[in-house]
């Protein structure tokens, strides 16, 4: 079956009904054992046992027993049983179903084999290879589509093993452009000629132009760097400071289905209900049933924990759905898998109390939403409602690693497409089949309050698109019960954004611990993740380390409590990264205009309408007035040039020129707390600082501080702890600290050494007083507060205020009081500070 028939058949769950443009890419084919190789394998028929390897001399033969099987026979298997495709008539063995006994066991020797069933049911021992002798020899195993309970079953233990020599992916370590038959790459490999590769895009929005190609290959070279390509490529690939990766399609074992399984999106299954399934070197096509719960292509349903359980160097494509689910199952390990054109959420940990999980090395490409993909108007994200054709919401919001529960490691993954490569939403309850689950204390087990056992060297590109908060590493959105008012029943609800919405099924709980005070407060769910240490007794941190994140409109958001990001690098971004809470950043770079020309522009992301995002204003960091505190440390920004946008467009974004730093200040309800950043080390390399005359600057892109009527305008404030950001626009300044603070002269610290920064659209700048801080005062006036305003006066409005607050009744140093409490300034007896 052709990649175009696929996406084709795909077209019904695309994000705003836009279907995948096809491409002329060639049919991916099984490995089939011609009558050659057939002939040679039955005049050796079978194989003699290599050292150390399993020897079947011992089991019964399955011609022996069961050559008289047809297509329709129900093959039973209580004894040891071994199938040797080389003694089959052409290679084949048709059955109906084929079930494994306790105590029994089936094996399939190292020849070529074509075997069809609808299903294989284990509650003995399935073996396909083993893990130290893997097979050499073409197998295909074909399950036929449009019906669910086809597939997989293990009750006992089931091992698929086939030979793979070198990675299973890769990166282009150079750019290569259309016409080209020749792939650079990162690593040697050992893959062959005739195997399927996917070269995977480097476009931003693949779902809208995809330029991910499946090539077929020529020949490698000697030291396995470079790999010829049957195919000239149709595209643009870009290996600059982000590349694109190649992965192999191709193993020696493939598990596929026929035409019936991709047009009605009803593939088979494999799923292991004991820790006993070990996969590797195997390939699987068309498998997976969308909807239909636990019907994926590769599951571990509810088998505890499972320590010895892997699945390693696998292929899934051409997916129904997914391509592997841990579910209420811990310890598995996913390594060197290859996902690519997949549906739903690629890798998949399902209810939120699956922890230990190793995902290490595993590819995901050209991921696919579910239904419209999720948006909505600012950060309100867009509801989904558990149903038919939306089994799991979340899937809306697919992503190449998705899960609940934080506590694994995600070690040197790499995602591309999708809504978000890696999404961590906040569920307050584990979900499905744990929903119920307590912890020690009689309280649900809250998995958003787990944290990363290790978060490192991952990266994500060409994704987070459909929605302006859309992150390249997503920490946010929220996946709860709820009732729905439509037809009254409890159902899963997800939103992709950021707020509050009431979840009715979880207040009150008449389980929880009598007389608890607490029981009523998770009644309303908000996107926050409040992490805890590993055992839970203190507060924590999200930790991400080495990320890299490309072509995306967020690097990384988290908008839960606490999170550390280390080393990030951010390539063509319209935001660098966005944090709320407790945020730390250190040693991270963020890069726009890169050389990636590759798709018709040269200064991404602001030379093409089409690629931009409509109410994007590109920052590399911009800095929230919701209650946060952030601390940037060695931040470097890069190619930050101002735009003057001409006026040809009637939405005013398109006129807001890049900035290195900007301010949200749009709310009254939200104020800063106490000093709202720190920062030391910032660096803006190629960035226009601009021209000054008369007083007054334009031309700049480094920083900004808009003001307006609000709250969080008026009271915004930065410690610029070494001088760094001071200095870049006047380096004759001597060495901080600074406090960069609001237009309004209640900022004014100093009468002789403070300064209006045009460079920066005039907010105070101030040497930092060595013995003060910045401090909040909550101040109520009765019958006026309690008033909150989300967006408050709009500028040139005054809709708020209520008074002033002055130092020492100084009227001409003060900061509007408005009907949300609380001002924030400086202690101590400086001009301009509160007392």
């Amino acid at each position: 079956m052709s990649f175009e028939d696929c996406y084709a058949a795909a077209a019904s769950f695309r994000p705003r009904g836009r279907s995948i443009r096809a491409s002329s890419y060639a049919a991916l084919t099984a490995p089939q054992p011609d009558s050659g190789e057939v002939s040679a394998a039955q005049a050796s028929c079978p194989p003699a046992a290599a050292a150390g390897c399993p020897d079947y001399s011992g089991f019964t033969r399955w011609e022996a027993l069961y050559g008289s099987a047809t297509a329709a026979s129900d093959v039973v298997i209580s004894g040891s049983v071994v199938l040797h495709g080389c003694a089959q008539p052409g290679g084949s063995v048709a059955v109906a179903s084929i079930t494994v006994l306790p105590g029994a066991t089936l094996a399939t020797g190292d020849s070529a084999l074509r075997l069809t069933f609808n299903r294989l049911r284990i509650n003995g021992t399935f073996t396909m290879g083993t893990p130290a002798c893997p097979i050499a020899s073409s197998i295909t195993v074909t399950v036929p589509g449009g019906n669910e309970t086809y597939g997989v079953d293990n009750a006992g233990s089931y091992d698929v093993h086939g030979l793979m020599q070198g990675p299973t992916w890769t990166r282009i370590a150079a750019t290569v452009t259309a016409g080209s038959r020749v792939l650079p790459l990162q690593e040697a490999v050992q893959w062959q000629a005739g195997d399927s590769i996917v070269l995977v895009t480097t476009t931003w929005k693949d779902e809208l132009m995809n330029q991910n190609e499946v090539l077929t290959v020529a020949g490698v070279s000697a030291d396995g760097r470079s790999v010829t390509t049957q195919q000239p490529l149709q595209f643009n690939h870009y290996g600059g400071e982000y590349q694109a990766e190649v992965g192999l399609l191709t193993r020696r074992i493939l598990f596929t289905s026929d035409a019936p399984s991709t047009a009605s999106g009803i593939g088979p299954h494999t799923t292991s209900f004991t820790p006993n399934m070990r996969i590797s070197g195997a390939a699987f096509q068309a498998w997976g049933a969308r909807n239909r719960p636990g019907r994926y292509s590769i599951h571990y349903h509810l088998a505890g924990n499972a320590p010895g359980a892997f699945v390693k160097n696998v292929a899934i494509y051409n997916s129904n759905w997914r391509c592997i689910s841990i579910h209420g199952t811990n310890d598995v390990t996913l390594y060197g898998n290859v996902g690519f054109n997949i549906p739903g959420h690629c890798y998949y940990l399902e209810d939120g109390v699956e922890e230990r999980c190793v995902l290490e090395r595993n590819l995901a490409a050209f991921v696919h939403p579910i239904q419209t993909a999720g948006s909505g108007g600012g950060q309100a994200g867009t509801d989904r409602w558990q149903s038919a054709d939306l089994f799991d919401p979340s899937d809306s919001g697919a992503s190449g690693f998705y899960s609940l529960n934080a506590y694994n490691t995600w070690l040197n993954n790499a995602a591309s497409g999708g809504f978000s490569g890696f999404t961590f939403p906040h569920a307050p309850r584990a979900i499905k089949d744990h929903r119920n689950i307590k912890k020690a204390d009689g309280f649900p087990f809250d998995p958003s309050q787990r944290p990363f056992l290790l978060f490192k060297g991952n990266t994500a590109h060409s994704t987070g698109y459909f929605w302006e908060h859309n992150a390249a590493v997503y920490i946010g959105g929220m996946l709860f019960y709820k009732t729905d008012s439509a037809d009254g029943q409890v159902k899963l609800f997800y939103n992709n954004g950021r707020g509050s919405i009431q979840a009715d099924p979880l207040c009150p709980d008449p389980e929880w611990p009598a007389g608890d005070s607490n029981n009523w407060q998770d009644c309303w769910v908000g996107s926050a993740r409040s992490t805890k240490s590993a055992d839970g007794s203190s507060e924590g941190f999200l930790v991400l380390q080495d990320t890299t994140a490309a072509l995306a409109n967020v690097g990384v958001t988290s908008w839960g409590d606490r999170v550390e990001v280390y080393n990030l690098r951010g390539f063509d971004l319209s935001r660098g990264s966005e944090y709320l809470g407790q945020s730390f950043m250190k040693d991270s770079l963020f890069r726009i205009n890169t050389t990636n020309s590759v798709n018709g522009w040269s200064q991404w992301p602001y030379s093409s309408s089409e690629y931009y995002w409509n109410s994007q204003v590109i920052k590399g960091f911009e800095w929230y007035d919701t209650t946060t505190t952030t601390i940037l440390s060695n931040i470097t920004f890069e190619n930050y040039k101002y735009v003057q946008y001409t006026a040809d467009s009637s939405d005013w974004w398109y006129l807001q020129t890049p900035h290195a730093f900007r301010m949200l200040s749009h709310s009254d309800q939200f104020k800063p707390d106490k000093t709202m950043m720190v920062t030391k080390g910032i660096t803006c390399n190629n960035c226009d600082m601009g021209s000054c005359s008369g007083g007054s600057c334009s031309g700049g892109a480094f920083f900004r501080v808009d003001e307006t009527y609000r709250g969080s305008s008026w009271l915004f404030n930065w410690l610029d702890a070494d001088g760094s950001v001071v200095r870049a626009a006047q380096p004759s300044k001597p060495p901080g600290p600074y406090l960069i603070a609001s237009q309004p002269d209640w900022w004014r610290l100093d009468e002789a050494a403070s300064w209006r920064e045009p460079r920066f659209n005039n907010p105070w700048v101030s040497p930092m007083p060595a013995d003060e801080v910045t401090a909040r005062l909550e101040m109520r006036v009765r019958g006026a507060g309690g008033q909150q305003y989300t967006v408050g006066a709009f500028d040139g409005q005054d809709v708020t205020r209520i008074g002033y607050v002055s130092q020492f009744g100084d009227v001409g140093k003060r900061v509007v009081m408005t009907r949300t409490e609380g001002t924030t300034g400086m202690t101590g007896g400086g001009a301009g500070q509160v007392a």
